[in-house]
This record gives structure tokens, sequence and C-alpha cells, in this order.
């Protein structure tokens, strides 16, 4: 890496990291980035004068949860953070929807695009947590034990590719790279109301 300093090498690499890393299946991508980013660590070899004092803020935690995602997935879809607050409340996942669909399905597929795009935003991963979609649904009168389950993984973007995919061990949904369109679809589509 030459003369660079070990933060200014994670600062250079850190959009072609996250760019392989958002090709690769759901499932690969969290290990797969902490490979790569072991191995560029590995190379650079921070010494400790480089090694930064600073105690982490709220701020600078929500920094390291991948705001660049964020901001790459607001600017890909051209959006605003005002866009996506105008329908969901980014701190708590909180809907603020005046209306929702008329069929429960497609009211539990929105309400699960505003929580993943509140996660996104905080964490900086498009999760959806069973237990918070079911709290969701039920506080607005959609839930449908028998079909939420079935309701999500059949979401789909206009092209048919699958929006969600779930993961058992963590009891949780993730937005698909693809189904990051349906998650702006769903804010733009709100807009027009």
């Amino acid at each position: 890496m030459g003369n660079l300093t070990w933060l200014e090498a994670v600062e250079k690499s850190i959009d072609r990291i996250a760019a392989i890393v958002e090709r690769l299946p759901a499932e690969a991508r969290g290990k797969c980035f902490e490979l790569l980013m072991s191995r560029l660590l590995e190379t650079t070899r921070p010494s400790q004068e480089e090694m930064p004092t600073v105690a982490p803020t709220d701020a600078t935690e929500k920094a390291e949860c991948g705001p660049s995602t964020w901001q790459r997935f607001l600017s890909d879809h051209k959006l605003t953070k005002q866009d996506v607050e105008n329908f969901v409340e980014l701190e708590t996942g909180q809907p603020l929807l005046a209306d929702y669909p008329r069929t429960k399905a497609e009211a539990q597929r929105v309400v699960a695009a505003l929580l993943a795009l509140a996660h996104f935003y905080r964490e900086g991963e498009p999760i959806v947590p069973k237990d918070e979609l079911v709290k969701q649904c039920k506080q607005l009168g959609i839930y449908d034990s028998a079909n939420l389950m079935k309701n999500i993984r059949n979401t789909a973007t206009n092209k048919g590719v699958q929006v969600f995919t779930f993961d058992k061990s963590k009891k949780r949904w993730r937005a698909t790279g693809p189904g990051y369109e349906y998650l702006a679809q769903v804010i733009k589509s709100r807009g027009k109301d």
C-alpha cells in the first residue's frame, strides 16, 4: 500500500471491498467482508501511534455500521433521508403511513420494507427481525399468522426477483441486493399518493 497509513488504506479500499461483497449471496457477505478487511489490515499493519484514541460515540458507532452502504442506496435510487423519514421513523422503525395497501399481504410487505429501511439506516444492513414485523403487523391490524412467512417470502421485484431471504438461525429476513429496488419503490410509490 506504499506510504499510505493504515487508515488511508482502508478509506481508499472500502468502497471496492463493499462493491465486491455486495455481489455475493447474502449469507456470504459478512464473512467475506471480514476476510477482505482482515487481509487489507494485515498488509498495512497499523503502528500504535497511528491508532485512533477517540472513544466511540453513538455517531461513530453508526458510522462504523455502514452508512456508506446506506448513502449509496439513497444515491443509487435518487432518494434522500427525508424521503424515507416521511414514511418511517428511522430510529424506531415505526411506520408513519396514513393509508396501507388494501390486502393484508401487501400491507405486510410494505411494513417489512419500512422496517428494513430503518435497520439499513441504523445498522447498515436491510434486515427485518421477525418479532418486530409481527409486533408492527399486530399493532396495525394486518397480522395474519397463517400467511406472514409466505407473504414476505413471495415479495418480488417487478422483474420477479425475490426481495427478502429468511435466516432461520437469526429469525429475520434480509433484503437481497436486487431487493433494494423494491425498498426504494415502496418509498417512491408512497410519495405519489
